[in-house]
């Protein structure tokens, strides 16, 4: 997403910035922004928000907070603290995060949704159809 934000942004006129994706179990696309300055608005947001990171542990756990934005709060719990590798286990979240009663709060659902709201409105893929 951040690699198709700065390709949008240094577009040349006429140019139409696609992105692609293979994984193992398809592929998926990112549209073209609306304008360049599209792109540079939401690339300082994100790079807002890695600076507010690095003065303070930053609410936001990747597979959290994409089953929070595909799908609900139920799945965002689930995916924070079960399966394979629970994010809630990794040792960096426990030590940036101790004393916190709930580290999936209202901070966390407003970055979820900064960071992927966007990413969702040009992603084109058949897999979230389903």
């Amino acid at each position: 997403w951040i690699e198709h934000l700065f390709v949008n942004a240094v577009r040349r006129p006429g140019a139409t910035p696609r992105t692609a994706w293979h994984s193992r179990d398809g592929v998926y696309r990112l549209r073209p922004l609306a304008s360049r300055d599209d792109a540079l608005e939401k690339l300082a947001g994100l790079g807002a928000l890695y600076a507010g990171g690095l003065r303070s542990p930053l609410r936001f756990f990747p597979n959290a907070a994409w089953a929070l934005v595909t799908r609900n709060a139920y799945a965002a719990r689930q995916a924070w603290s079960a399966g394979k590798f629970p994010e809630k286990d990794d040792p960096a979240h426990a030590l940036a995060l101790r004393g916190v009663d709930d580290p999936l709060d209202a901070d966390f659902e407003t970055i979820a949704h900064a960071v992927f709201d966007p990413l969702l409105a040009h992603l084109v893929d058949p897999r979230l159809d389903a």
